[in-house]
């Protein structure tokens, strides 16, 4: 990897390592941040009274929002993350769901797969404390380059 892009993986690890807890939907899920690189990402999802359904077990509108973030993230992580020239918005999020009783915190794993043009493709996969995987999706994900008219 050229000095470059480690100098923007650096950026990106330390903007996603913020960004993580910094949206009212993340920070009400206590997604903690957990690792990242060049177009990966990791983060734990405990299980707490925003996490579970009336069920007691994880919910999977949680799981869903740890998808779309997850994947969103790992999309990042292949772009100048932080820099007000680009912007980012979620095309389109899906999960499959493995396992029900899912009744403890969560790892995702989210890796941007392929890269065309302003679209940016990420899997993400969802492990139970045991190493089971519970959950999987994808998330496609769109950064655009705004040139001059970025606000500064």
């Amino acid at each position: 990897m050229s000095e470059e892009n480690e100098q923007r993986v650096a950026r990106a690890r330390e903007m996603a390592q913020r960004s993580g807890g910094g949206l009212p939907y993340t920070r009400a899920l206590s997604l903690e941040f957990l690792d990242a690189s060049d177009g990966y990402i990791k983060y734990r999802l405990p299980l707490n009274e925003h996490t579970t359904g009336p069920d007691g077990v994880m919910a999977s509108g949680a799981l869903l929002t740890v998808v779309d973030h997850t994947g969103s993230l790992a999309a990042w992580m292949t772009a100048d993350f932080g820099n007000p020239r680009y912007f980012g918005s979620t095309v389109k999020t899906q999960m499959d769901r493995f396992v029900h009783d899912v009744g403890d915190e969560v790892t995702a794993e989210g890796r941007a797969l392929s890269v065309q043009g302003e679209l940016i493709n990420s899997e993400v996969k969802i492990f139970a404390h045991d190493g089971r995987i519970v959950a999987q999706g994808s998330t496609i994900y769109r950064i655009i380059d705004r040139g001059e008219k970025a606000p500064r």
